[in-house]
Order: structure tokens, then sequence, then C-alpha cells
């Protein structure tokens, strides 16, 4: 058999390995789901990866208004111009790491306030 034609084979033959190895180490989307039992959310943290879908299913009285960490821990409802899900829930999926902070408009003061790291 020619060289030439033996190498392209190993060096298909190693891309496939190559494939198949990262192909499963590679994590899948999740999705998560946020509700509320009265004026608490439910997980009221959650940690996640990267392109994980977070999905609020929350009463048509609650929502969720990302806020910064001072805002959230006085149990205000200033937003931070982050995300925002309205009353009855709705979708977010994160595109940047690090900590949200989240309330509900209505409710804060009574401290329903949520976290997600991601």
């Amino acid at each position: 058999m020619d060289n030439g034609i033996l190498n392209q084979k190993l060096n298909l033959l190693l891309l496939y390995a190559f494939l198949i190895i990262f192909s499963r180490n590679r994590a899948k989307a999740e999705t998560y789901i946020i509700t509320n039992h009265f004026e608490v959310y439910d997980p009221d943290s959650l940690t996640i990866n990267l392109g994980d879908t977070i999905l609020f299913q929350l009463d048509s009285f609650h929502n969720a208004l990302e806020v910064n960490y001072s805002t959230w821990d006085s149990g205000f409802a200033i937003s931070n111009g982050g995300f925002y899900i309205p009353f009855g829930g709705g979708t977010w999926i994160p595109d940047t790491a690090g900590s949200y902070y989240y309330v509900c408009e209505l409710h804060a003061h009574d401290g329903m306030v949520g976290m997600v790291n991601v």
C-alpha cells in the first residue's frame, strides 16, 4: 500500500477518534425550572452552566427582576438593567458567567429573592 494513502487513512482515523472523544465530554445544555411557593422562589439559589436554560413557572402575581447584590440584599426592587421575567413566568438563558440576583417586584420586601450562579 502507498505510504501517502496509508497516511491519509491514519489521519482520518485520528480525526474520528478525536471527534468521538471530545463529543462525549461536551456537556449538554440543561433546562432548570424555578417555581414559587407563596412568596418564595423554589429553588431560591441555583448553579448552572453557560448555555443552560432557566424556565420560570410563576404564579400570575410574581415575576423576576434582575438586581445588583446590594439591592437584592436590602429587599428592594430596582432593576440593574439585566434580565426581566414577566408576571407569570418566562425563559432566560444566561450568556455570561457570574452571579445573578433577582427579586419579585411586588414581594422583594417580603424576602422573595433568588440567585443564579453560572
